[in-house]
């Protein structure tokens, strides 16, 4: 039988939901006496051929429920793994978490919790495991692990690269009960959050979602599809929220974001031709720019002592070209020791061999600098002193603000580690003093302040030579 067909998600359907006790026990009756999932919770639960699906939208709409249903649907199955996770196990233990929710469930049953591991164990050799990824090395503790089922509740609270990650622990046996299992990646999720911009991305909501027979689909959730949910006690809740808040949480909107200063995701790509060329899409046709004709420059935001979580210095390698443009070549977005700041950057030099290094040189910064304009694997460095834009972010923020409007910033085409993690962070900056991570977006607004000082352009009579033309030397 066709796995896609509708005979098929119906029977199994029936045997995994409606005939599974682990999953009917544990649900309350609705209001009008029925039991069983919400017509939201069946569709999201019937796609069991489908790889990887996400059920996001409004708050209340039963998502985090739906979660544990379908990881429960297989449990009956001898070695059957799945995992639950969220960002902190704060979230996963607080009241009415999910932990909280499987124990309501699954107390008085035959399945045994593991408190040590966090994990339910059922008569059937199976395992229900809840967990939390909030830092590397959170990530790392899963290299190796095998599940049938993977869900992140809340996605968008997860950068796209974690997501992506979990994917290589997803796999089953070729024979055996196990290997009819259908492999699942399942997400839940509201909008808002540092994933935002990646999440509406990947699963196209805005144009409605992938289509029918695609390797993803995306679900919505509403206030309204959750028949249990007494609706204008949790509307008059949410009322005294942010506007676009209290939107994205009752009627799941995903238009708006808090963020949105930058949108990186509508910013033109560039292409690695790997002969010391890069070419940019001009129309239907593309324009190449030789190695000889660009300046490449450098910018660096050294982490400073008052940056409370993410502490990171950030450094950028754009490529400007004759049309006043930047290829982002390159970013480095790392937690750096003091002592190791100046070695790092003199290693990013000599890997991308820039005319000009510039850095912020306030306060101990200045010491930095100096040190950089000792060290032999650095090119002339450049003090960035923007004045009074240092002390207000959106201010300071405005070049790269407006290039990127002006599509005058230019994307890799070809994936790179550091591109999901700066479209993520770019994406929520807000230009308000309580935003943390904002070490790229100082980076760039350094390397679009760098590009609006030089211009590159071909003096006359020097035919196809190399094209660099300093403007104001000193400080910018």
């Amino acid at each position: 039988m066709d796995k896609s067909s509708p005979a098929y998600r119906k029977a199994l359907f029936l045997r995994t939901v409606l005939q599974n006790p682990w999953i009917m026990n544990g649900l309350k009756p609705w209001p009008d006496g029925r039991k069983g999932p919400s017509m939201k919770q069946a569709e999201f639960l019937a796609l069991a051929d489908v790889k990887e699906v996400m059920y996001g939208g409004g708050a209340g709409g039963g998502k985090s429920e739906g979660a544990l249903m379908a990881a429960l649907q297989f449990v009956d199955v001898p070695g059957y793994a799945a995992l639950i996770l969220r960002r902190t196990f704060t979230e996963l233990s607080q009241a009415d978490g999910l932990i909280d929710r499987a124990a309501q469930w699954l107390a008085n049953t035959e399945a045994k919790w593991d408190g040590t591991n966090h994990k339910w164990r059922f008569p059937s050799g199976a395992s229900l495991s809840f967990g939390h990824m909030d830092t590397e090395a959170d990530r790392e503790k899963y290299r190796g692990a095998a599940y049938q089922f993977i869900c992140f509740d809340e996605l968008t609270d997860f950068h796209e690269k974690e997501y992506r990650f979990l994917f290589r622990c997803l796999r089953g046996p070729p024979t055996g009960q196990l290997a009819e299992v259908p492999l699942r990646m399942r997400s839940t999720t509201t909008p808002g959050g540092r994933g935002h911009a990646w999440v509406k991305k990947r699963f196209e909501i805005a144009t409605g979602g992938p289509p029918v027979g695609a390797p993803r689909r995306w679900i919505p959730a509403k206030l309204d599809d959750n028949p249990g949910l007494n609706k204008e006690e949790y509307r008059d809740s949410l009322k005294d929220m942010p506007e676009t808040e209290r939107r994205q949480h009752e009627k799941g909107d995903w238009s708006d974001f808090k963020g949105e200063r930058f949108k990186p995701d509508t910013w033109p790509s560039f292409w690695d031709l790997h002969a010391q060329a890069w070419a940019v899409p001009i129309g239907d046709q593309r324009k190449v720019y030789r190695l000889e004709e660009l300046v490449f420059i450098i910018a660096v935001d050294w982490a400073t002592s008052d940056k409370k979580t993410t502490n990171c210095t950030s450094m950028g390698c754009g490529a400007l070209t004759p049309d006043n443009t930047i290829l982002l070549m390159d970013v480095v977005n790392e937690h750096i020791d003091l002592e190791h700041c100046v070695p790092r950057l003199a290693r990013f030099c000599k890997k991308w061999k820039p005319h000009l290094v510039g850095c912020e040189a306030a306060a101990f910064q200045a010491a930095l600098a100096n040190e950089c304009r000792r060290h032999r694997e650095i090119p002339e460095v450049r003090r960035l002193m923007p004045g009074s834009a240092r002390h207000a972010k959106l201010i300071r923020a405005q070049p790269a603000i407006l290039m990127g409007q002006n599509r005058r910033i230019f994307l890799p085409d070809e994936s790179a580690d550091w591109i999901e993690p700066f479209e993520t962070q770019l994406s929520a900056f807000t230009g308000v003093e309580k935003d943390e991570e904002d070490d790229m977006v100082d980076m760039l607004a350094y390397l679009c302040l760098m590009a609006q000082d030089l211009r590159p352009t071909r003096k006359e009579g020097e035919g196809e030579g190399p094209i660099l033309l300093y403007e104001g030397r000193g400080q910018i």
